[in-house]
């Protein structure tokens, strides 16, 4: 009688650990940072579960799949929010002079701006698209002339080289 082994066990044999249950609160954890963070290894890393587990979950979880893509799309609101905010309402700069914080100044992000002007309005776009049709373009027929590394030289005729007239 032999013991069949544990993917455990087999994973223990090859010097990793295994990968620990995704259980609700992990899952909570993970989606929360997420949203928080944006980036599944750190928000894997908080939960106590790895890359690999959560991402086989997923496949196998349509409702822990939409809760993920909706922690995306939660990050990217906070990014767009913040994005706004150096943009339109600017960022409290220091102003230093001799070593020493004199005070600050407002400065704003005109690339951002820009950038979330041509996100929303197609006329902001810095490189319209141009589509241009033009009749088809043919050469007239001209005799095509071959020479051979003798100094031969030959036409094409109905397909076939023939030695040129001279």
């Amino acid at each position: 009688m032999s013991i069949k082994p544990s993917v455990t066990n087999l994973q223990q044999c090859r010097g990793k650990v295994a990968s620990p249950a995704i259980t609700a609160r992990r899952k909570q954890i993970f989606l929360e940072t997420l949203a928080t963070c944006g980036v599944v290894r750190r928000a894997a890393e908080v939960s106590g579960t790895t890359r690999k587990s959560l991402y086989t979950y997923r496949t196998s979880d349509p409702d822990f799949a939409e809760a993920w893509d909706i922690a995306l799309q939660d990050f990217a609101d906070r990014l767009e929010e913040a994005a706004h905010s150096r943009a339109v309402d600017g960022y409290e700069e220091p102003v230093f002079q001799g070593g020493q914080q004199v005070g600050t100044v407002r400065k704003y992000s005109d690339s951002l701006l820009l950038a979330m002007l041509r996100a929303r309005r197609p006329e902001y776009q810095s490189k319209p698209t141009v589509t241009v049709q033009a009749p088809p373009f043919t050469l007239p027929d001209m005799p095509q002339v071959y020479v051979d590394p003798s100094g031969n030289s030959f036409t094409l005729v109905d397909g076939q080289l023939r030695p040129a007239a001279s």
